[in-house]
């Protein structure tokens, strides 16, 4: 999915495992002179604090770059410091919360940082329960705070699931413990409550 042609500072609010790298990477146009700034807050060896990420911001004058809410700590008021340099917010969900809370979990648990090595068809995941709902507690947090940062910014909204042209989760996980994972209701993320 390609971004409209007059957007030239593009923030994307997503969550873990939305396919949100792919997604940025697909819309860096250097061409264009559109520059992935990836995922800014998660990088804290170049900008320890948000100000030194909106000074980035502030600075580039094309760009496409994805946060996830915790990273600014769910605080509007931090968000919004990033707002500013921002002519567009797209949000970007995954429908399947159980595929990718597990998902995430698995990647947690592999230390995986950003895309799993391109040769790795399957992997072992040993966790327990506490390990799994620490880490889909934080998928569940940041998808209940993209639906309430788009009450107040509403913006385009993507799913991981209509947009992806190969599936870049696509692996055979092996389960020692099968995490429990809680239902929840990603087609309500978007709606007014």
């Amino acid at each position: 999915m390609k971004i409209p042609d007059n957007i030239s500072k593009c923030l994307v609010l997503t969550n873990y495992r939305s396919g949100s790298t792919e997604f940025c990477e697909i819309n860096a146009d250097i061409s264009r002179g559109i520059i992935n700034l990836y995922e800014i807050l998660h990088d804290k060896e170049k900008y320890s604090n948000i100000d030194d990420a909106v000074n980035v911001l502030k600075y580039t004058d094309k760009f496409i770059v994805k946060m996830m809410p915790d990273q600014f700590n769910f605080n509007i008021d931090q968000f919004e410091k990033i707002l500013k340099y921002v002519n567009e917010i797209i949000y970007l969900y995954r429908k399947d919360y159980k595929a990718q809370c597990l998902s995430w979990i698995a990647c947690k648990k592999l230390k995986w940082t950003s895309k799993r090595p391109k040769n790795e068809k399957q992997a072992i995941i040993d966790i327990d329960q506490r390990f799994a709902d620490t880490h889909s507690l934080t998928i569940k947090k940041n998808n209940d705070m993209l639906g309430a940062i788009y009450k107040k910014y509403p913006g385009p909204i993507y799913a991981y699931e209509d947009i992806q042209n190969n599936n870049p989760y696509a692996i055979n996980y092996i389960w020692k413990y099968k995490p429990y994972i809680g239902d929840y209701d990603t087609n309500n993320i978007f709606k007014e409550k």
